[in-house]
């Protein structure tokens, strides 16, 4: 708590008593006003994520030296407070985050060197046209962007695949692909339509799109924190006998199993490494 001096004089009689009292000023409170949760991401090796840090109206005294104090998860994070150094009841800073490493979402402090209140952030990184959700030593997996999902069967016909495992889409995919049950309709083939993104990219298994709603829609609601997900089935590669197949409920993360002719939602995933 800041102390200010305020001083005055009371007339006795003939004379002038001067009065001098200290009054404690209220530490200032900050928020985080732009831009909303989904827009807090930092693009790897590109665009710096802007957040603007206001000083509360209500404040009586200016908030300082703000900037991010803790970023434990993201060590990389590069922070520009230079506008943060003084802050007006009121006024507004910005805070400027940028990152050459890819990381999970990552929660990060910020706090002045005086303010009441410290603030908890949740950020994403984008990197190779997806949102990382993912990530362990350098390597880690993206999940497409919004504008790449579609709506697709998971094959067009009844074939057991075995080996669809519940752990890796790369093997799902790979197996996928080669059966005559995507190769006969390729345009009804959910993993195959994930290859023609890109080579790199293919049809997440149960266990790995159970880690995307778990990193990026941890509030389980709509809007999720990242992603643009909508309130939707979500096709994993993961196969659950000849006619069913796993999907995942989104906001909710709930497994269930669908005929595999029927479409559903698609987000494809791909690896980066260091």
């Amino acid at each position: 708590m800041q102390k200010k001096l305020q001083s005055l004089f009371v007339k006795v009689g003939l004379s002038f008593l001067f009065i001098s009292s200290e009054i404690h000023a209220s530490p200032p409170q900050i928020n985080v006003t732009a831009p909303v949760q989904q827009k807090r991401i930092v693009t790897v090796f590109g665009n710096q994520l802007v957040l603007k840090i206001n000083n509360d109206a209500t404040s009586t005294i200016n908030a300082n030296a703000i900037t991010v104090t803790q970023k434990t998860y993201c060590p990389n994070l590069e922070v520009n407070d230079s506008d943060c150094s003084n802050v007006a009841p009121g006024d507004s800073c910005i805070l400027q985050l940028s990152s050459n490493t890819p990381y999970a979402p990552c929660l990060i402090t910020i706090e002045g060197s005086n303010t009441a209140n410290s603030l908890e952030i949740l950020i994403a990184f984008s990197h190779l046209g997806g949102l990382v959700f993912q990530e362990n030593g350098g390597r880690g997996k993206v999940v497409a962007n919004v504008t790449q999902q579609f709506k697709s069967s998971w094959t067009h016909s009844n074939f057991d695949i075995a080996g669809t495992g519940y752990e890796d889409g790369v093997i799902n995919t790979g197996l996928i692909t080669m059966n005559p049950a995507c190769i006969g309709e390729p345009s009804y083939c959910a993993a195959l339509s994930c290859r023609k993104i890109g080579d790199e990219w293919y049809l997440p298994a149960r266990n790995e799109l159970t880690t995307i709603h778990s990193s990026l829609c941890s509030n389980a609601k709509i809007p999720c924190n990242f992603g643009d997900f909508l309130s939707a089935f979500y096709w994993s590669s993961s196969q659950y006998d000849e006619y069913y197949a796993w999907f995942i409920d989104f906001p909710s993360g709930i497994n269930f199993q669908s005929n595999k002719l029927f479409g559903q939602l698609v987000r494809c995933v791909r690896v980066f490494n260091p």
